[in-house]
Formats: C-alpha cells, sequence, structure tokens
C-alpha cells in the first residue's frame, strides 16, 4: 500500500479529510491511485504518524484512506485559489505540471510491518510503499479482502460486533467504562461552565458524549473526534491568548488607521517588538508544544488497541487528566479571584505579573511532566500536595497511554 506521512497529525476512523496535492512523488501516488489497472480499483493508502523527535520513523500503526472525490487542476487555476505561501503541499515541481485536490474518508485501521524503500523518503523520488494489516476494516475496505496483497492476519472486529468474544460478566454489564466514562464528562462539563470557559462543551453534550461511545465503531470514534476538536480548539484559544498582547503593540506601531501589510519580516521591527516576538514564539513552542504532542500521542494510542472496552478505558483517562487540569484552575481561581487577588497580591508583597509567570511556569512544567511520563523519560521529584496532585495525574495518564519511547511502536 502506499504511505504518506503526515507530521504529528492523527485522522480518527470514519472522518472525512480533503488534501491538496502539489509535491510530485504525492502527485505520482494519486496517478497511481487513480489508475484502476495499477491499483487494482482500490484508491486507498496509508496515512501514519512521524516519529516526534526521531527522523525518518513513523508509527507502527495508521489509518487508511481511501479517495472518494478529486479535482485536477493546472497551475493558472491552483493561482486563482492559493497565493504562492499558501499553497498546502508546497510548491509545484517541474514535473508535476497539475494538483489534485481530493476528498477522502478513512475507512480503516492498519498495522505497518515493513517499508519497501524507505530511502525515498529522504530523496522524494518517489512516494514509499509499504507491507501492511488491516486490524480494523471499518467500511468494507477493499484491502481487508484476503489476498496476495493483505500480510495474511485476519482483519480485527470490534469487540461488540462478536457475540462470542464478549464474556459473561461483559454481557452481564454492557455499560461498565461507560458509565464511569459518562461520570467524568459530566463533572468536567459542569467545571467548565462554572469557570466560562472559552472553549466548552454545552451541557446537552453529556448524555450524547457517552451514548455515541456505545454504539459501535462509528459512535465511538465520531465521539473521539468531537474530544479531538475540543482539544484542538483549546489550545488555538490558547495560542491567540498568547499572541494577544504582542497583536495589540504591533497595531499601535503600524497604525491602527492605516491598512496592514500583508506580510511583516520581523528583521524590520523595531528591537522592543522583535524582542517580543521572539519571547511569544519560545512560549508558544514551550507551553503548546507538549499539549499538541500529549494529544497527537493520546489519539494514537486509541488506534492501537484492540477493545473497544481498552479503548473507553483510555478515553475515560483522557477525560480524567482534563478534569484535574480544569479543577487545579479552579482552585487557582478560587485564591486568586477578581474580588480577592488585590488584597491576597498586596499582603504577600507579590506583583500580578509576578503571578501570571508563575501560573505560566506552572502550566509548562505540568504538560513537561506529562509529557515526559508519555515518553517514558521519567519524572521529576518534588514535595508537597501539588507533587502529589502532579504525580496522580501522571499516573492516570500512564494507565491510559503506553510509552512512545519505544522503536518497536515506529517503523
Amino acid at each position: 500500500m502506499p504511505l504518506f506521512p503526515m507530521g504529528s497529525e492523527i485522522f480518527t476512523p470514519h472522518s472525512d479529510h480533503s488534501l491538496s496535492i502539489f509535491e510530485p512523488r504525492y502527485v505520482e501516488m494519486y496517478d497511481y491511485l487513480m489508475d484502476s489497472d495499477l491499483s487494482d480499483g482500490k484508491p486507498e493508502f496509508v496515512v501514519a504518524m512521524n516519529h516526534p523527535y526521531k527522523p525518518d520513523s513513523f508509527a507502527e500503526y495508521g489509518v487508511i484512506f481511501r479517495v472518494v472525490d478529486f479535482v485536477e487542476m493546472d497551475e493558472s487555476e491552483v493561482a486563482d485559489i492559493y497565493d504562492e505561501e499558501e499553497r498546502p503541499g508546497g510548491e509545484l515541481g517541474e514535473e508535476a505540471d497539475v494538483k489534485y485536490v481530493a476528498h477522502h474518508e478513512v475507512v480503516g485501521i492498519v498495522k505497518i510491518h515493513r517499508i519497501l524503500n524507505p530511502t525515498d523518503w529522504q530523496t522524494a523520488e518517489t512516494y514509499m510503499r509499504v507491507e501492511a494489516t488491516v486490524v480494523d476494516d471499518l467500511s468494507e475496505s477493499t484491502f481487508a479482502q484476503s489476498g496476495e496483497d493483505n500480510v495474511g492476519k485476519k482483519a480485527r472486529k470490534w469487540e461488540s460486533d462478536d457475540p462470542l468474544s464478549v464474556t459473561a460478566e461483559q454481557r452481564q454489564n454492557p455499560f461498565e467504562g461507560v458509565l464511569e466514562l459518562r461520570d467524568l464528562f459530566s463533572q468536567l462539563v459542569d467545571v467548565q461552565h462554572e469557570l466560562n470557559e472559552d472553549v466548552r462543551f454545552a451541557r446537552a453534550s453529556i448524555g450524547t458524549f457517552a451514548r455515541g461511545v456505545s454504539e459501535g465503531p462509528r459512535g465511538f470514534w465520531l465521539t473521539v473526534l468531537s474530544w479531538q476538536q475540543y482539544a484542538e480548539q483549546r489550545i488555538l484559544s490558547r495560542h491567540v491568548e498568547l499572541q494577544g498582547a504582542f497583536q495589540e503593540k504591533l497595531m499601535d506601531y503600524l497604525g491602527r488607521d492605516r491598512e496592514a501589510p500583508d506580510s511583516i519580516d520581523v528583521a524590520d521591527l523595531p528591537p522592543y517588538l522583535r524582542d517580543e516576538a521572539t519571547e511569544v514564539e519560545r512560549r508558544v513552542k514551550m507551553e503548546l508544544g507538549p499539549l499538541r504532542l500529549e494529544l497527537s500521542l493520546a489519539m494514537q494510542h486509541l488506534l492501537e488497541t484492540e477493545t473497544q472496552g481498552e479503548r473507553v478505558k483510555i478515553l475515560s483517562d483522557i477525560i480524567g487528566l482534563e478534569l484535574q487540569r480544569i479543577r487545579t484552575k479552579k482552585a487557582i481561581s478560587s485564591i486568586f479571584g477578581d474580588k480577592g487577588e488585590g488584597a491576597s497580591v498586596a499582603a504577600l508583597g507579590i506583583s500580578p505579573k509576578e503571578i501570571k509567570v508563575d501560573e505560566e511556569a506552572a502550566s509548562v512544567e505540568e504538560a513537561r511532566l506529562r509529557l515526559e511520563k508519555l515518553l517514558g523519560a521519567g519524572s521529576s521529584g518534588g514535595t508537597g500536595a501539588d507533587s502529589r496532585e502532579m504525580s496522580d495525574a501522571s499516573e492516570l495518564y500512564s494507565r491510559g497511554i503506553k510509552s512512545y519511547d519505544d522503536l518497536d511502536a515506529f517503523q
């Protein structure tokens, strides 16, 4: 099967995605996919995550993208739609005089056994190809058919699809794990609304969230997709918040009554704005980088897990970790609330700016500790209640997310 690595982005089953293709090797891949004689009428390929910090290494498990629609565009059509710097997939090469805009659905999960041409990842002479087994066939993927192109393992079934695979105890408790998940999610939504979070779930979603999890593979993965979208939106909101003060100063410098230029070279800014831009970039990398990676690895582990019960447990752990994070935020808010913050700060002799820096440092440290636990890099020691709470959070997360600092998990 063709392989199309997608960086750190994880795509969940039963989701839909559009890709814009410029790079010559992937134009070649689509030429192959859309030629029914070459691809045997199977316009499908594997999408897998790149290793977060080891080059030329890819996740052992990926998903199957099936092409459901595509448009072939020439250079003039591309120029009408995209600016040169906005082109997804890169600029058109000399050998790529067309661009495909393709729409896909994710129809399965695969385990990659071997990359057939690994050196082509660096040379970019052609797209990579893999030998893989379909372990979850979600919509009768053509690659799930037995044959020479398949490595021979039987496709893994969703636990609830096969009554014989369910134990007597599970049949007596069909919603085991789902009730715990619903309770955690309900608590999370309540605290989100108490704090009036900018990014939050509606209260009406409490029932549908847990119900979706119990409605088989499609319902489960659509529920996971809603959680993934929430997490990504929360990270984006924090990104905007970190950039807010700098953007205001930049607008004052450029002139609020003047039309802003299309692009600005940081080197052309005055020293105070250059320094602040560098600081914003550093904070975004330190604070949001680990959060994005944490989300990607959590979604990756869900792909690798074999049964519904195990996946529900992992999702519960992920929600539990978010609940603990937001409860910590609530506790900080109760200490330094709008009414009492001034008096508390004055009594302690601490400036609001110092408090803000301390909160940001604590947030970064929390993300770092969770990430180290996730990657199997150990954890830092500490004393007191805060250290115990952090240890509890790391333990909660590690029960559901295995270490990815493991070459066996990547090709």
